[in-house]
């Protein structure tokens, strides 16, 4: 597991066990934080001619800042996590509306003849709530601002993910059952759900769907 240091948040930290869990059930092949970074605006500058009492000067001037966005993490996911706890944008079956996450198709830049696609997602955590005086505060209100960024210029889906609400929806990482220094057990408002019950009930609701008659493909 990674320290506690390394992330700029409690809720970054809770996720990563919730990604250690799938990637211990063999369901995503990594994860990487921080994510990736995009580049979403150069920097602005203007010259002008600053008047000096002996000459005239010719200034350089920056007028904006260049902007960047990073995701906070990036999950690359199995196949057999298809349909059970991922989908891709390519999926409008609303039946598929129980599963929680969104990935992105991308072809690797090789040249091996027909290589197989990668399928990730690119995660931005928020806590529930947004809590003065923290980063994450400014974040909530910038967020859906480079999301919707990020897809016009790069044809990326970032998906904002809300921790703890996240474990209450699905299943609860082993680790989050202990308090943060793992000296007891942790207190919470919900009956946590393990990451095997959770699977099962995901099953079963894809067979379901497959029974009704499921032409879609993994892409």
């Amino acid at each position: 597991m990674i320290p506690r240091n390394r992330f700029d948040s409690d809720e970054e930290w809770y996720f990563s066990w919730y990604l250690d869990d799938l990637k211990e059930a063999g369901f995503i092949s990594d994860y990487q934080y921080p994510g990736k970074t995009f580049a979403l605006s150069e920097k602005v500058r203007k010259k002008y001619d600053e008047v000096l009492k002996t000459k005239i000067k010719r200034v350089d001037r920056e007028l904006l800042r260049s902007h960047t966005y990073t995701c906070d993490f990036l999950i690359w996911w199995e196949s057999r996590a298809y349909k059970t706890l991922f989908t891709t944008l390519k999926i409008v079956d609303s039946r598929y509306k129980y599963i929680p996450f969104t990935a992105n198709i991308e072809v690797p830049r090789h040249y091996e003849v027909n290589p197989s696609p990668v399928r990730m997602s690119y995660i931005d955590v928020k806590p529930e709530v947004a809590r003065r005086f923290t980063g994450k505060l400014a974040s909530f209100h910038t967020f859906p601002i480079d999301q919707k960024w990020v897809m016009k210029k790069y044809n990326i889906y970032v998906q904002k993910i809300a921790v703890p609400k996240v474990f209450k929806q699905t299943f609860t990482p082993s680790r989050y059952l202990r308090t943060d220094g793992d000296r007891q057990d942790r207190v919470m408002d919900y009956e946590p759900k393990e990451l095997h019950r959770y699977l099962i009930e995901q099953k079963n609701k894809k067979d379901a769907i497959q029974g009704e008659g499921d032409q879609t493909k993994i892409f």
